[in-house]
């Protein structure tokens, strides 16, 4: 709860600065995320000398802000090194690597921790490298030209817009306006951006509450015991991994063929999820927990296909001098969605026992589909409208 409201009141705005930056014709994108890269491990590595909980909570929380602003950064570097027609495809892999880390990072972290018998240990063990590798990537880094994958180009400092992808153009600011609230209203004049992030709350409710209760769920009420339920949660990790590599492929291909087709595509997809989630939380799968295993695989799977797709329809909306802004937001949008799950389900634990708040939360996806299926009629849209202002040849603008 603590690292929760540090992300509110810090990380949000601080999120948002940096993506602002980002924005900016004039900076390197390169640079912010080595700052970033070391304004998260640099307190990992100092969490290892913490000399009690309030500092250990502040280096942990100043880990965890650093880390969402580098999000819509490496979002921003990603469209720019990716043409539209393999965007998902990067974000997959972006994925693909993210998720590889963490799972590497828990097991050199778990060994470090338990040979030398600290839990300081795996801090520093796993931060030092990340630094090194940071101070690396930066020499070799080439902040890749603005917009050089997009279509057409706008006046030089105003950024460029995709046509490509045939997704939201955005509408000029109101020059009142205060720069901040100027850009931020730009990410919202883009109507498919509106939709992304409607749906962002209500998918990531069931993901908040997985990542609070399932562990405890399966261990003491299903009676698992903590060994199999921590190999279930495994199991969607790995599910999510593949699901993201298969279903940015999938929906890349959609996108390339007709790009608001790729709205049904997801919203089957969130719908889907929660027939898994069904299945683990009401199934008793007594001393066998092999279909848990299956069905906990199954949900990280069609769950897992969902961000990329949606990263690659952000990247594609926007132009270029804003996509770190509607990643920002996006981020926002899901985490107060991560923050309500935890809420409303121990609000309904308290009411009608767990079972039945997971089962309530799972019907959030139902919310977000219903959202995904909205965002279909927005790319059509943009894509007519961009096909009777453009002297684009149709066919150029749905690759």
């Amino acid at each position: 709860g603590s690292l929760s409201a540090a992300f509110f009141t810090l990380g949000a705005p601080i999120s948002l600065l940096f993506a602002f930056s980002t924005d900016s014709p004039v900076s390197n994108r390169p640079s912010t995320l080595f700052i970033l890269t070391l304004a998260t491990h640099l307190p990992n590595l100092a969490a290892a000398f913490a000399p009690n909980f309030p500092a250990l909570l502040v280096f942990r929380a100043a880990t965890g802000i650093a880390q969402a602003a580098a999000s819509p950064v490496v979002m921003s570097l990603l469209a720019d090194l990716a043409p539209p027609n393999s965007r998902a495809l990067a974000a997959s892999a972006c994925t693909m690597a993210n998720t590889l880390g963490i799972g590497f990072g828990m097991v050199v972290g778990s060994a470090s921790g338990h040979l030398l018998g600290s839990w300081r240990v795996p801090f520093a063990v796993v931060s030092v490298p990340a630094v090194l590798v940071a101070v690396i990537v930066r020499a070799l880094a080439v902040d890749p030209p603005r917009g050089g994958h997009d279509g057409l180009s706008e006046p030089a400092g105003d950024g460029l817009i995709c046509l490509e992808g045939a997704v939201g153009m955005s509408t000029p600011s109101v020059p009142a306006l205060d720069p901040a609230l100027e850009k931020i209203s730009d990410v919202f004049a883009v109507p498919s951006n509106v939709w992304i992030m409607l749906q962002s709350i209500p998918s990531c409710v069931p993901l908040g509450m997985l990542h609070a209760f399932l562990i405890d769920f399966l261990a003491e009420d299903r009676q698992l015991g903590k060994p199999a339920a921590t190999a279930a949660v495994l199991a969607i990790g790995v599910g999510t991994l593949f699901g993201a590599i298969g279903g940015g492929a999938v929906g890349q291909r959609i996108y390339n063929f007709s790009p608001h087709m790729v709205a049904p595509y997801l919203a089957m997809a969130q719908a889907l999820s929660i027939l898994p989630l069904a299945m683990i939380i009401n199934l008793d799968f007594g001393s066998s927990p092999s279909m848990l295993y299956c069905f906990a695989g199954v949900l990280g799977v069609v769950a897992g296909l969902i961000s990329p797709n949606v990263k690659m329809i952000l990247m594609n909306a926007n132009r270029a001098n804003m996509r770190a802004t509607a990643g920002a937001v996006s981020n926002i949008f899901g985490a107060i969605g991560k923050g309500i799950g935890p809420l409303l389900v121990s609000f309904l634990i308290a009411w009608r026992g767990r079972q039945y708040a997971f089962n309530v939360a799972g019907l959030m996806w139902l919310l977000s589909a219903g959202c995904m299926l909205r965002l279909g009629s927005t790319l059509r849209m943009n894509v007519l409208a961009d096909v009777e202002k453009s002297s684009f040849e149709p066919e150029v603008l749905l690759y």
